[in-house]
């Protein structure tokens, strides 16, 4: 993993510099080392930033989709969504059809 990469990954987990020291249990220094590449950048550490970048991403997904949700659902109460409309197009509510 280059220092690039590893930054690149860091950002993308939403976390700062000081936040994955913290969640690594290293030094600020430390990761601030690895970015600068003055660290090589040990497998295990490549390992778990990339285990946690991908749980970030799927707690923001879920997060998003349960807003997607509720803003949905909060439309269909106030009747601002043709909901018949969209459960045709998305096809929701048929029945399964039996062979």
């Amino acid at each position: 993993m280059t220092k690039d990469e590893f930054k690149r990954i860091r950002e993308k987990a939403g976390h700062t510099q000081a936040s994955l020291a913290e969640a690594m249990g290293v030094h600020l220094r430390t990761v601030w080392r690895w970015e600068l590449g003055e660290t090589i950048i040990p497998k295990v550490v490549e390992l778990a930033l990339r285990y946690v970048a991908e749980h970030a991403m799927r707690d923001r997904d879920a997060s998003d989709l349960k807003a997607a949700r509720a803003s949905l659902v909060e439309a269909k109460e106030k009747g601002t969504v043709p909901w018949k409309k969209i459960q045709k197009e998305l096809g929701l509510g048929r029945k399964p059809k039996k062979h």
